[in-house]
């Protein structure tokens, strides 16, 4: 994790990507198989094997937006393969800024100013290295892509900003945020800024372990309730239990069919009979389905009665199965009355 020594001309090609950035003293390989690109990998090698690394801005109007701020990279070692990509291990070297476009055709050039890290130290600063370790750590046990090693070799690097500079390329964050840090130039608040987005990407890890987690319980369950119907099904078997829970299944499924249930009532009928199959008949809950299931067939869902409304007939019916209930043999009798004088209009209360 040395200096990389390297001196950044003032004219450099530029490769531009809107999926990555790159960062000082970072090692990344790369695969060029595309023209333009090739020719600036070519340009570089032939120009101290660097060149300018920049995030690609959105598109308006087919013209290329590139952000400011970006890196000069440096080619450590190149292998041509035989179907003409090329492959590349680079090297940041340091930011810099672009000034402006030089060459459009055949591919990007321009001046850029090399921007110089500062060296800030102070007990603030070493707390924020401190806690970006920290959370680093957090990260690598949550996260089986990274290595601890990664922990133990940031801890020998002096500078502070180049800590937070490899933390920020190794890490999985959003290139958007990366970008926010490639181009905070005071260490402090590079810290500070970082420690915020690591925090958040345990949140998000965490939250994404945690679902992850029930749906496996969830599988795990649905699994659980397979194989313990399958032993069901084999100790029915062995009691010769199994044909004639089969048949008393079947013929509840006939019964269901021909009583024509509403369809709310049929679903939860199905439901309860597919409870029904997975009980042994020994069970006590076996006895209460069939017991729920006879009470809702013999229902009279959809047969219907005439309305027999004669006022005197009722009032001898109720004085006879009901005697001294005076009160509400009236309420009964006026709300028929009433009734009797709407016809088929539906009353409230």
């Amino acid at each position: 994790m040395a200096d990389t020594g390297k001196r950044v001309p003032e004219e450099l090609a530029i490769v531009h990507v809107n999926n990555i950035v790159m960062f000082p003293y970072l090692l990344m390989p790369m695969i060029v198989a595309d023209k333009k690109l090739k020719k600036v990998i070519d340009h570089a090698l032939n120009n101290e094997k660097i060149f300018g690394f920049f995030l690609r801005r959105d598109e308006k109007d087919d013209t290329i937006a590139l952000h400011e701020t970006g890196t000069a990279v440096s080619i450590v070692k190149m292998l041509r393969n035989k179907d003409g990509s090329i492959n590349l291990l680079l090297q940041g070297v340091a930011r810099v800024t672009l000034q402006e476009i030089t060459q459009r055709e055949p591919f990007l050039r321009g001046k850029v100013e090399t921007v110089s890290e500062s060296i800030e130290d102070s007990s603030r600063i070493n707390a924020l290295r401190k806690v970006a370790l920290e959370l680093l750590d957090k990260i690598i046990d949550d996260e089986n892509e990274l290595s601890n090693d990664l922990v133990f070799g940031l801890r020998s690097v002096k500078e502070h900003g180049r800590v937070a500079d490899i933390i920020a390329g190794n890490i999985n964050l959003k290139v958007e945020q990366k970008q926010d840090l490639l181009e905070t130039l005071s260490v402090e608040k590079r810290l500070e800024q970082l420690n915020v987005f690591l925090s958040e990407l345990i949140k998000q890890m965490r939250l994404e372990n945690r679902i992850r987690s029930n749906i496996e319980l969830e599988m795990d369950e649905n699994q659980r309730r397979y194989y313990l119907h399958e032993q069901l099904d084999a100790i029915r078997k062995e009691l010769g239990e199994d044909d004639e829970v089969d048949q008393e299944l079947d013929q509840w499924r006939e019964k269901i069919v021909k009583a024509k249930l509403p369809d709310y009532v049929e679903e939860t009928a199905y439901e309860e009979l597919d409870r029904l199959g997975m009980m042994s008949p020994a069970s006590s809950e076996y006895s209460v389905i069939r017991t729920y299931l006879e009470w809702v067939l013999n229902i009279p869902w959809r047969k219907y009665s005439k309305d027999r409304l004669d006022l005197n007939k009722i009032d001898q019916v109720l004085t006879k199965d009901h005697y001294g209930l005076d009160k509400p043999k009236e309420r009964i009798l006026e709300f028929i009355a009433v009734k009797k004088l709407k016809g088929d209009t539906p009353l409230k209360g």
